[in-house]
């Protein structure tokens, strides 16, 4: 069974470096608590127009994924989503930010390793906070136009986006979910593991058991903040003992409830192939919710494409993003953070 891990857009504070050519550029941000953060900005190329750069925020998927997309528990595979993304909208005039997570790559020297501290250290609302902090960040750096800011989540990424602006942290231009779920992570969660019990032949009593267990433990999450003593061996990866504070927010976030707060255009992609998110269970409620929009927002979902949007050779993992889908997106944000 595939590890799930927390993940975490994490809280900058730029060093007020002037950034009026284009480039990349790297950034040491301040995150929440305190931690130093690692990332990149880039901008496209040229001098900042007079107004600064449109730009958007870029926060990456669950696990140990970094500030390219790429995660640690595949190190031989380069998914390189987020960068791959940032060059393409730099191409259209617009700059965007990606960082690591807290803890993680550059970040590793702060990663706790008391449990007790490590469960401060991921909580879920720390991430909301972090992400709200990225974005008012990115506004005040020079070279960026403050008005005309963006923010993108892919997969668990999307969820933090949705949670920021259900508690009136953000107020983005522009919107996008690529990967994300609409339904209440706990289904989620459950699905995956009926798809993965299914895919490895389980019998009916034992998989019951298993699900009835995880759901066990999601109540016990949501209600305390924290893990259950006894966890089967089976959900133990699922489950560490210091996720519990990251947990009881994730189970807790209402996606399309979520969504009905956004008032800015939203653009949702999903790969039709993806095995994670559900193109029909998680697109489709989006699709709904949004078709009386009149401001630009729509749904995407790509035939024959991952979670990450790609081809589904080598799994879904490694090449390009579909040229018809980066570009499907990049252009989507650059109409809607076209310069006012």
């Amino acid at each position: 069974m595939k590890k799930l891990f927390v993940s975490a857009l994490l809280l900058f504070t730029f060093l007020g470096v002037p950034l009026a050519n284009g480039g990349e550029r790297p950034v040491t941000v301040t995150g929440t608590d305190g931690a130093t953060l690692a990332g990149t900005l880039l901008l496209p190329d040229g001098t900042a127009p007079a107004v600064g750069w449109p730009a958007i925020l870029l926060i990456q998927g669950s696990g140990p994924t970094d500030r390219n997309g790429n995660s640690a528990v595949l190190p031989d595979k380069p998914i390189d989503l987020l960068k791959q993304l940032a060059e393409a909208l730099a191409g259209k005039g617009i700059a965007s930010l990606r960082l690591d997570k807290r803890g993680m790559q550059a970040n590793a020297a702060q990663m706790p390793h008391d449990p007790a501290a490590m469960a401060q250290f991921f909580r879920w609302g720390a991430f909301v906070g972090d992400l709200a902090a990225a974005y008012d960040a990115l506004g005040r750096e020079a070279g960026i136009n403050g008005a005309q800011r963006g923010v993108m989540g892919h997969s668990e990424g999307g969820a933090l986006v949705l949670a920021a602006i259900d508690e009136g942290r953000i107020s983005p231009v522009a919107v996008v979910l690529l990967g994300t779920a609409s339904r209440p992570f706990g289904d989620v969660i459950a699905d995956q593991l009926r798809a993965q019990m299914a895919r490895a032949n389980v019998p009916e009593p034992p998989r019951k058991a298993i699900l009835e267990a995880d759901g066990a433990i999601r109540r016990e999450i949501v209600s305390t903040g924290q893990v259950p003593a006894q966890v089967p061996p089976g959900l133990r990866g699922l489950y560490p003992a210091y996720i519990g504070p990251f947990m009881q927010g994730a189970l807790s976030l209402n996606p399309l409830g979520a969504l009905a707060k956004v008032k800015a255009p939203v653009l949702v992609v999903n790969g039709a192939d993806d095995i994670q998110i559900s193109a029909e269970k998680d697109a489709g409620p989006f699709q709904k919710a949004l078709a009386s929009r009149q401001d630009g927002s729509s749904v995407a979902i790509r035939p024959g494409l991952s979670h990450n949007l790609k081809e589904n050779q080598n799994g879904g993992f490694t090449g390009p993003v579909e040229p018809a889908t980066l570009t499907l997106i990049t252009s989507w944000v650059s109409q809607h953070l076209a310069q006012k």
